[in-house]
């Protein structure tokens, strides 16, 4: 996990991100449209609630085949931001 200097609250890493080529979607210039794929890893749940922040992180090791490019990460709001948020949307 890693931590953002801003709010301290860890990001639980959801998965990571490869670039892949389409064979059926082709763009304007009629080329093959590129794509982010990742996939959860089995066994694990992730649920993401109102308020959570989803942010994608490039991938510091490139040297490396079959390595992901970008990491899916998500934050989940601490209980005194959710209350925060609640007492924002009341007024």
């Amino acid at each position: 996990m890693s931590k953002d200097n801003k709010k301290g609250s860890p990001f639980l890493s959801i998965t990571g991100m490869w670039k892949r080529v389409s064979t059926t979607r082709v763009g304007k210039d009629g080329k093959p449209e590129p794509y982010w794929y990742g996939k959860v890893r089995e066994g694990v749940d992730i649920v993401i609630t109102e308020g959570s922040e989803i942010m994608l992180f490039p991938s510091t090791n490139t040297k490396k085949k079959d390595v992901p490019e970008y990491f899916l990460k998500v934050r989940q709001p601490t209980k005194s931001e959710e209350s925060e948020e609640v007492v924002a949307d009341a007024n």
